[in-house]
C-alpha cells in the first residue's frame, strides 16, 4: 500500500509483499515481544523476514488500522489477537489461530461491507469480490499496485475463511462471519473436545457437552443457517 493510495482512500494489505510474508513479518512482531516484551521498529522486522525495509514499513500500515498492531512512528506492539494467533501457529493449531484473525478483523471495512454486500447477492465472481472491495476502499486509481493489493486481501478472506469458493470458482460468504457463531460438530470417537469462546480455546468432555446440549438446546433443520 503506497502513501499515494492511502490519501485517496483505506490502507490494502500490500502489493510488494505475498501475504505468506505478510503473515511472517506479523509473527516476527509477536516473536520478538514474547522474547524481549518490546516493541520493533520496521527495520529490524525486516532484517529477521529478509526483506526490503521500506516495503515491510509500507505494508505494516494495514495491519496497524485494523488493530492487529500498535504504535507508531515505525516502532510497534503486537495486539493481544496477534499475540494469541502467533502461540496457536506456534502448537501448530492453524484452525483455532485464523479463526482469531478473523474474530480480530470482523469491524473492518472490508468485512462490514461484504457482510451488506452478500446480504443482497449470495455469490460473488472474483472480479465482483474485487470490485466491491476496490469501490469500498475508496482508491481512485485502478492501477497494477491496487489490483495487486485487492488480490492479497482476497487471498486474506479466503485464509482466514471469511469467504470461500466454490469448484466454479463463484465466493460466498462463511456464515459464522454473518452470525458470529461457530457450529460446533462432537464426535463419539473423542473423549474431549475444542470450544472457542471470543479468543479463548477450552476443552470440553465429550459426553457432558452432548448431554448438555441434548436436555438444553433446541433441535434444528440442518438448512437452518441463522439462529436469531
Amino acid at each position: 500500500m503506497t502513501k499515494e493510495q492511502k490519501e485517496n482512500g483505506q490502507a490494502l494489505t500490500s502489493s510488494r509483499l505475498s501475504l505468506e510474508k505478510q503473515f511472517e513479518v506479523l509473527k516476527t512482531f509477536a516473536v520478538i515481544h514474547q522474547t524481549k516484551g518490546t516493541g520493533s521498529n520496521y527495520k529490524d522486522i525486516a532484517s529477521h523476514v529478509g526483506a526490503n525495509a521500506t516495503i515491510v514499513s509500507e505494508s505494516l500500515q494495514f495491519w496497524s488500522e485494523n488493530g492487529l498492531l500498535e504504535g507508531s512512528r515505525g516502532t510497534y506492539t503486537p495486539s493481544n489477537s496477534l499475540i494469541e494467533f502467533n502461540q496457536r501457529i506456534q502448537w501448530g493449531d492453524e484452525d483455532s489461530a485464523m479463526q482469531i484473525l478473523r474474530n480480530a478483523l470482523q469491524n473492518s471495512w472490508f468485512i462490514t461491507e461484504l457482510k451488506i454486500k452478500f446480504q443482497v447477492k449470495n455469490t460473488l465472481t472474483q472480479d465482483e469480490l474485487k470490485q466491491t472491495l476496490g469501490l469500498a476502499s475508496k482508491i481512485s486509481k485502478k492501477d497494477a499496485n491496487t489490483m495487486s493489493a485487492l488480490n492479497n486481501l482476497i487471498e486474506l478472506l479466503e485464509k482466514i475463511q471469511v469467504v470461500t469458493k466454490d469448484e466454479n470458482g463463484m465466493y460466498s460468504m462463511n456464515i459464522n462471519t454473518v452470525n458470529g457463531k461457530k457450529t460446533i460438530s462432537v464426535s463419539d470417537s473423542e473423549d474431549m473436545i475444542q470450544v472457542m469462546i471470543g479468543n479463548e480455546l477450552y476443552a470440553v468432555n465429550t459426553d457432558e457437552i452432548k448431554e448438555f446440549i441434548i436436555s438444553k438446546g433446541k433441535k434444528l433443520s440442518k438448512t437452518i443457517q441463522k439462529v436469531n
